[in-house]
């Protein structure tokens, strides 16, 4: 199982890598870097920032609801 996971990661990380080089080509090749780049980085950055968000406002929640139970128990 563990060894899955392991090649899972070399996948992703190739992945990683070969869209890095692929920017890094196009940046090259242009002197600057690319707009579709930087917009998916960001939009990458906001989906990460949402779901990190919806995380904590889950665990507030789940407290929030244990401390109420807790007193009116």
């Amino acid at each position: 199982m563990e060894n899955n996971r392991d090649q899972m990661n070399e996948k992703n990380n190739e992945t990683i890598t070969s869209t890095q080089e692929i920017a890094q080509k196009r940046s090259q090749s242009t002197g600057r870097l690319n707009i579709e780049d930087i917009n998916r980085r960001n939009a990458e950055e906001r989906r990460k920032e949402k779901k990190s968000s919806y995380i904590v406002a889950g665990i507030v929640v789940v407290v929030f609801i244990a401390i109420v139970l807790y007193f009116f128990s």
